[in-house]
């Protein structure tokens, strides 16, 4: 079933927006896959992801979502929305043979303007091959696509391979944002993180933000852009189409039905 809806368009993607904390327009948005099965409703990623790790269908699915975001983002810009746009990547899709001849080839046929898409990867995925993760992640960021390591913090790989990359963002994981009220130690992890990445030329994304003292305190940090429920939650196309007008006419409108 999962590998009859990444053919026939049966997965659909839903956007997460990633505010810039100074107060400009400068917008992105994080893709994310859901299954809309056509017995079982929506089904959510951790449900399903494993599955197609697990049968090889995340190379497949992967490409989908590379396809989709990269046609989505370029609707956008030809809208009038400079909106960018981020997805997911698996380590294994690193070490796909011709992996940057085609993404080179999707970008040249969406005529994508230059630092509109970004690819997240985790760390620990990362390192499960780092030379060859390092070598395509470097020739895709010299091609001006953004690369972004996701949910770092949570690995247990050493720093020094932050060196080695051409990188463009770090994103907090959730689980240190959600303790900075009740943890001092995740305060001081957040702080440092967003020190060290500035300190390397890097932007900082935290990741969910659920209520207005996060963003205070974030702020107060120095955080480049915030993600999360506080700001609003992934929604389908046809309702983040409307997010994203309201929000370059009128500038952010908060959840806050979530406050």
């Amino acid at each position: 079933e999962l590998n009859h809806a990444i053919k026939s368009d049966g997965m659909e993607l839903y956007y997460q927006p990633q505010v810039q904390m100074d107060g400009s327009q400068r917008l992105s948005v994080e893709a994310l896959i859901r299954w809309n099965h056509p017995q079982r409703g929506m089904v959510f990623p951790d449900q399903f992801i494993p599955l197609a790790e697990d049968s090889g269908l995340i190379i497949p699915m992967t490409w989908w979502v590379v396809e989709a975001s990269m046609k989505q983002c370029a609707r956008w810009h030809q809208d009038g929305l400079p909106v960018n746009v981020s997805i997911n990547i698996s380590a294994n899709f690193l070490q796909e043979e011709l992996v940057v001849e085609r993404v080179a080839e999707l970008v040249r046929t969406y005529q994508l303007p230059d630092h509109t898409f970004a690819l997240e990867i985790t760390e620990n995925m990362l390192m499960n091959d780092p030379h060859q993760a390092s070598k395509t992640l470097i020739e895709l960021n010299a091609m001006n696509i953004d690369v972004s390591i996701d949910d770092f913090g949570t690995g247990y790989s050493s720093l020094a391979y932050l060196k080695h990359l051409e990188l463009d963002e770090l994103k907090i994981d959730r689980s240190f944002v959600m303790g900075m009220s009740e943890y001092k130690n995740d305060s001081v992890i957040v702080q440092t993180v967003i020190d060290m990445a500035h300190n390397m030329g890097l932007r900082v994304v935290a990741e969910g933000v659920e209520n207005r003292q996060d963003w205070d305190r974030l702020d107060g940090m120095g955080c480049d852009f915030i993600q999360g429920y506080f700001i609003s939650k992934p929604k389908p196309v046809d309702e983040i189409n409307i997010w994203l007008k309201e929000f370059y006419q009128h500038g952010m409108q908060l959840d806050l039905g979530l406050n």
